[in-house]
């Protein structure tokens, strides 16, 4: 039994008025935190004592939020020292915070693209014949809502650092999450110097990035023409089934 046209008009424009809701935003969280080092006295014989001495501390925040279609609008802040910096238009998020060695990044994205890169660097010089060990803790959550959407984030160490002997040694490790997945772990990375005094750069991170896609949401007066339009639609398909109402049929019929 094929259901009568009124009906069909009704489950029409369920589907039309259903269609401009928004899905839920796409999320992702990261943090690194709980930053420690240990020194290794590669020659412990020698009377000198390991150090390590921190030269300069500052942090680097970039938050920016964009449009993934015509005109491709974007919206960009940058920043530097230890505090938080927000970037929000609509329900879209970007936010980050950075203190002397711990970093988070929080961005949510419901119909363009938001991203949150935030770091603090560390400049620092390691005594000769010395080894020295990093760790920090890491936690990413993300979460997205459909195949449409994006989330994802790293988390942990990058940089370099110099030796005259041993020359350049990477200081990148992270961890990565995407998804609907979440991630809690540990980083750690390391160096080592050899006869003479070597310098560093550590960049302790969190980048996060989402976009959502774009659902299209009737205007107001969009819905208004689309009511009107079912009404006269659906009093057409009255009259064709019943006739006119009495009131409007014609004197001496």
């Amino acid at each position: 039994m094929h259901p009568s046209p009124l009906r069909q008009l009704v489950l029409a424009a369920c589907v039309m008025a259903c269609h401009g809701a928004i899905a839920a935003p796409s999320t992702v969280t990261a943090s690194t935190s709980n930053f420690r080092y240990e020194l290794i006295d590669l020659t412990p014989d020698d009377g000198s004592a390991p150090w390590i001495s921190f030269t300069e501390r500052q942090s680097g925040m970039t938050t920016a939020i964009s449009m993934r279609i015509p005109p491709y609008d974007s919206e960009q802040k940058n920043t530097r020292g230890f505090k938080e910096l927000e970037l929000r238009i609509g329900d879209n998020l970007a936010w980050g915070e950075a203190g002397p060695t711990e970093v988070s990044s929080r961005v949510s994205a419901t119909d363009r693209s938001s991203l949150a890169y935030i770091s603090s660097d560390l400049q620092f010089v390691l005594a000769p014949h010395t080894e020295v060990r990093f760790w920090a803790d890491v936690s990413i959550v993300a979460a997205q809502d459909g195949n449409d959407e994006s989330a994802s984030a790293a988390a942990g160490f990058s940089g370099e650092f110099r030796d005259q002997v041993l020359g350049v040694q990477s200081l990148h490790t992270y961890l990565y999450a995407g998804g609907t997945d979440s991630v809690v772990g540990t980083v750690t990375i390391g160096a080592r110097t050899s006869g003479q005094q070597g310098m560093g750069q550590l960049y302790i991170f969190a980048n996060s990035s989402a976009w959502a896609g774009v659902s299209p949401v009737p205007e107001p007066a969009h819905g208004t023409m689309l009511l009107g339009g079912l009404a006269l639609v659906g009093a057409a398909l009255w009259r064709r089934r019943f006739g006119a109402p009495s009131g409007l049929r014609r004197a001496g019929r």
